[in-house]
């Protein structure tokens, strides 16, 4: 008795006999890999965490996140004129920053920021509030 393997993909580009972009659906391994894969038509799915099950993974690991961000430098280059910044600093820019040099994930809400966006070059404390009893703050140096 011979198994046949599955796996789900993503379509990326809407094929005929295949699907629709953006759609899900189970395929042969081996079609997968014979032809949805190698012509870019599909990907394998990795369904993300939702925005619930980071926030508790972050809740839980709170204590390791607080030590390796607290009082830490984010040095970053970004190119100005006069002190005024050519691209947008706000918090999902600095999620994606603090993920990059640090290897933590946070979600956006849990940054704040004087401002609503940072606008000028120079040192800017960013404040991170991961739970009631958790908090980091860090130096973001923009030159």
């Amino acid at each position: 008795m011979t198994q046949k393997w599955k796996i789900i993909v993503e379509i990326l580009r809407t094929t005929a006999g295949v699907g629709k972009q953006g759609e899900t659906k189970e395929v042969s391994l081996t079609y997968a890999q014979n032809k949805l894969f190698p012509e870019w038509i599909a990907r394998e799915y990795k369904a993300q965490p939702s925005k619930d099950e980071r926030r508790a993974k972050i809740y839980t690991n709170r204590f390791d996140i607080v030590k390796r961000l607290h009082e830490k430098v984010l040095q970053i280059e970004i190119s100005h004129k006069a002190g005024h910044l050519s691209e947008t600093v706000d918090e999902d820019w600095l999620v994606v920053k603090i993920r990059d040099k640090f290897h933590v994930t946070l979600l956006p809400e849990m940054i704040r920021l004087d401002e609503k966006h940072i606008k000028k070059a120079g040192k800017h404390t960013i404040h991170i509030d991961l739970a009631g009893d958790a908090y980091a703050q860090i130096i973001l140096d923009i030159r």
